[in-house]
């Protein structure tokens, strides 16, 4: 079945604008859909439906069944409820945006999917915007895949996209891309933080790769901008299994994944992961965040496996209350290949017993205090490029604790390991997805520019670079 609005008349040949359909101000949704075939809605406005007293589906649309809802040139807005809610019926069902979808402005959530409902966004410019709670809620099995440009999650109220699996039915992963460079994904201002997952059950997974997570938090509702709790898994621009070519990063700061001015408030990490989640970011660029932390495991929870991982990134200009990485109770954090400068935190990394952390292949510009550890079994640094400059604290203090140094792990010289060196485990792309070009060490460079940390040809201010190490060493 299709519905078709914005004709002026039954004489127009093609629609001219959108037609509005109204819940009066009543307790009910907009339009109600109910069965298990295919309903394609074209060029509509939804509006003004009301969650009842003894019911959750109130709102612009309500859909049960297991059959296809079809979006296009739509808005759903102003609903004093949930702009769209859609349920299973025992079975799946399957939500195509495909172009010029607003949902905004709606009193709860932008949208809500319950059940094994797939979410497809293959088309440009669909829109989460200024609703109440969280954009986006996907629960029990339900999943999203965008794959195109100009898609926007801004300025709601909750989280720009909630992810949560409590009940039996199997999970699915999620795909969040841009497939146009210079031209991301964006989840942008939305007030308690950009994406948020969790699990009880059966293991969760998003995987997100050109995107722009800018501005979100604020001091009215602290919570980390990446929230990962229980069998959760966020990875950003990793090997997720893609649909589409992977985009190429253009010369220059085009950042492919930028994550920049978040405010997740006061004594809250950027990246959490606690009761065993996991989070792997890949080739992003870390810049201007104010937080507690950038990395944090299991920060004011109970002991867990959780782990945190970070390659090729670059950590830049944040404003930082404790530390760039910590790995409390239980947790793992693992740096390879990154750069991180102009964020003070003191130390910069901590790991707390029996926590864990590994840095490796990465320049730390002039750190306060490099390093607090009581947990030396599982704490410790590998060819590292890290400036003795700590000012009143130089000297034998620029380690606190016990750990285990791999020759010429702090203070490298010119000819050290780490210089034109990746990390063994390290993608062959930089933080900008250009070629690495790793020569050997103890030579003079003729392959290609320096290649510790983030990038190939660092892009980053050439002070990191001061202090003895000299710039054209291999």
């Amino acid at each position: 079945m299709d519905i078709i609005g914005g004709y002026e008349s039954c004489e127009a040949a093609e629609p001219s604008g959108r037609s509005t359909i109204s819940g009066g101000a009543q307790e009910q949704p907009a339009l109600r859909i109910r069965g298990n075939g295919v309903v394609n809605l074209r060029g509509l406005v939804l509006r003004d439906g009301i969650r009842g007293s003894s019911t959750y589906n109130g709102g612009g649309i309500y859909y049960k069944g297991n059959g296809v809802l079809g979006l296009r040139d739509t808005h759903i807005v102003e609903n004093r409820s949930t702009g769209i809610e859609v349920e299973t019926n025992g079975g799946e069902a399957f939500v195509s945006l495909e172009g010029g979808v607003v949902i905004a402005r709606n009193h709860l959530w932008g949208a809500v999917m319950t059940g094994q409902v797939s979410v497809s966004v293959m088309s440009t410019y669909n829109e989460f915007s200024e609703n109440g709670s969280d954009g986006l809620a996907l629960s029990d099995g339900a999943s999203v895949d965008v794959a195109s440009s100009g898609n926007v999650f801004r300025d709601n109220g909750g989280l720009g996209i909630l992810i949560g699996q409590s009940g039996v039915l199997p999970a699915r992963t999620s795909h969040l891309e841009s497939i146009t460079p210079g031209d991301p994904l964006t989840i942008i201002g939305n007030k308690e933080g950009a994406i948020g997952m969790f699990s009880e059950g059966a293991p969760v997974v998003l995987c997100g790769r050109n995107l722009r997570i800018d501005a979100n938090g604020d001091a009215m509702h602290a919570h980390p901008t990446f929230d990962m709790n229980g069998n959760a898994r966020l990875e950003l621009n990793t090997a997720c299994d893609w649909t589409t070519p992977a985009p190429i990063c253009p010369a220059g700061r085009s950042r492919c994944n930028s994550v920049s001015y978040n405010s997740p408030g006061d004594g809250y990490p950027l990246f959490s992961a606690t009761s065993g989640a996991a989070i792997v970011v890949d080739r992003v660029w870390i810049e201007k965040n104010a937080s507690s932390s950038i990395f944090s495991t299991n920060l004011g929870e109970p002991s867990s496996g959780a782990n945190i991982t970070a390659t090729n990134t670059a950590v830049v200009d944040n404003t930082l209350r404790d530390n760039i990485a910590e790995a409390l109770n239980g947790g793992f954090v693992r740096i390879e290949a990154s750069t991180i400068t102009g964020s003070l935190a003191s130390p910069t990394f901590l790991g707390v017993a029996p926590g864990g952390l590994v840095v490796s292949d990465t320049i730390v510009d002039r750190p306060q205090l490099l390093l607090d550890s009581d947990g030396p079994d599982r704490t410790f640094l590998r060819n590292l490029l890290s400036p003795h400059r700590l000012g009143a604290n130089a000297g034998a203090d620029i380690v606190e604790g016990e750990v285990l140094f791999l020759p010429d792990s702090i203070c490298l010289r010119a000819d050290a390991l780490g210089i034109d060196h990746a990390a063994d485990a390290a993608p062959p792309l930089d933080v900008f997805g250009m070629q690495r070009v790793v020569d050997n060490v103890h030579r003079e460079n003729v392959g290609g520019a320096r290649d510790i940390g983030a990038c190939e040809n660092p892009l980053i201010d050439d002070s990191i670079f001061d202090n003895g190490f000299e710039s054209g060493a291999g």
